[in-house]
């Protein structure tokens, strides 16, 4: 009689990750195997090839991907619309007043993940009281099933105002829409993102809507190929970005933001910094992922773990910029150099750090932006003259 299992991966872009414990004994071992992007799941079979022998039962299996967070971060996401109300349609292409540097002419305002040719509108109001002040327009509604239809679009994203009071008019917009497009995945900010600040509900509700496709179709492909290595009335379970389990099917469903980010990876590193660092208070704990291009970052203070709040991450030709927290800390990967900025709000504990090479805005970049000042500063005059 084969032995039983308790199995886990950790599918990342570069490798997947195998982690088994002996159901009897407790006895763990693990094996590293290269990722398939093509096909997640492929690595993951290899892997429980690799690690359980074939006559071996598995009676729990639970994994963590960061699937959704790379679609994010490499916008490689599903072609999604936006749905919100009549004179509203600029609040996700404006944006907040979160700004870097408000007066710098180096600030580039993020790419929206759907852009404002994609943003639609429709008459109907809620109001801030949670009222009805004007009925939802099913006219427009029916322009806008006509729009995704020639469009293409593999998801909807819908923000009324003021949904968190009312949710009304999304229930029966998504309705509406679900009776001639069952295909196409529908987010509602009222689930996602119940809070009042447009912009954070919008752009929560777009986020959803663009990664959904992508998580959905990763983890159906994922069920469909694992099915036969799976106990009966054992389903998969994923890594919770909270750093619980739920089953697929939970995690398919609305919102799938709950699959994109995987802040497990800090209870893992919290259990290290206690080993190494019990004589420390307070202590800085990090986890990053197999893909390369994430990093989840914590503090342990007086034994509880808390995920840092305010992360900002910007990928581009030109590095990565970080900051996490408000004056907590922050990372500057340029092209040539890269500097960490670190500290404690009301500590007064500040560092400034130079990991590698020069700093990314480089004396040149600063000639070149005074060159720049001069030319039109000379070519005003002229024109006055």
């Amino acid at each position: 009689m084969g032995k039983h299992y308790r199995v886990s991966a950790d599918i990342g872009g570069t490798f997947t990750d195998i982690v088994f414990q002996d159901s009897v004994t407790g006895e763990c071992g693990a094996v590293k195997v290269l990722s398939t992007p093509e096909n997640p799941a492929l690595s993951v079979l290899e892997g429980i090839k690799v690690a359980i022998p074939s006559d071996a039962t598995i009676d729990f299996f639970v994994h963590g991907t960061t699937v959704g967070l790379n679609a994010l971060l490499t916008r490689r996401g599903a072609k999604a619309a936006l749905l919100t109300a009549h004179n509203f349609r600029d609040i996700y292409t404006i944006q907040g007043n979160d700004r870097g540097a408000i007066f710098s002419i180096q600030w580039d305002k993020p790419k929206p993940l759907t852009p404002l040719k994609f943003t639609y509108t429709t008459h109907g109001r809620i109001a801030a009281t949670g009222a009805e002040v004007e009925p939802l327009s099913e006219t427009d509604l029916q322009a806008f099933v006509d729009e995704v239809k020639r469009e293409g679009f593999a998801a909807i994203a819908i923000c009324f105002l003021f949904s968190y009071k009312n949710p009304a008019h999304e229930l029966a917009a998504a309705a509406y829409i679900a009776e001639r497009l069952p295909d196409i995945a529908v987010a509602l900010s009222h689930k996602v993102s119940p809070e009042w600040w447009e912009f954070e509900r919008t752009s929560t509700t777009v986020m959803d809507s663009y990664l959904a496709p992508v998580v959905r179709k990763y983890l159906g492909t994922l069920v469909s190929d694992l099915k036969d290595c799976l106990p009966v009335g054992q389903g998969l379970h994923v890594m919770e970005s909270n750093g619980g389990v739920m089953s697929a099917a939970t995690a398919s469903g609305p919102p799938a933001t709950r699959a994109v980010a995987k802040s497990s990876g800090l209870a893992g590193a919290r259990t290290s910094s206690e080993r190494n660092h019990k004589r420390y208070s307070a202590t800085a704990i990090a986890s990053p992922h197999s893909f390369g291009r994430n990093l989840s970052v914590g503090l342990r203070f007086n034994k509880r773990i808390k995920i840092m709040p305010g992360v900002k991450l910007n990928i581009g030709l030109g590095g990565i910029s970080t900051t996490i927290g408000p004056r907590g800390a922050s990372l500057n990967v340029g092209k040539k150099g890269v500097y960490a900025n670190a500290g404690l709000p009301g500590t007064g504990i500040s560092s400034r750090t130079k990991i590698a090479g020069t700093t990314a805005r480089s004396g040149t970049a600063s000639v070149l932006w005074m060159v720049l000042a001069v030319v039109l500063v000379v070519s005003f005059v002229i024109w006055l003259l």
